[in-house]
């Protein structure tokens, strides 16, 4: 599991079932005490490419993706 603040560009988790890669992190933090930062997340989905805008709270759980990276030569 990985929270939501340790989310960063180019990480991978899984939503819904299916392998998503982060394309970009903007981070809120409301005036109000007590509340907690909001992270708006961008993300790409593996399979189809298509691109899901989410919000999550700093301590929102995500589940990691088994996803492994290979170096390629075009």
């Amino acid at each position: 599991m990985i929270n939501a603040s340790d989310l960063k560009k180019g990480d991978v988790a899984k939503i819904d079932g299916a392998p998503h890669i982060v394309e970009n992190v903007s981070v809120q933090k409301p005036s109000a005490r007590g509340s907690s930062s909001l992270y708006k997340l961008r993300f790409r989905n593996l399979l189809t490419k298509r691109k899901v805008d989410l919000v999550f709270r700093g301590d929102d759980a995500l589940d990691e993706a088994d996803f492994e990276r290979r170096p390629v030569q075009y």
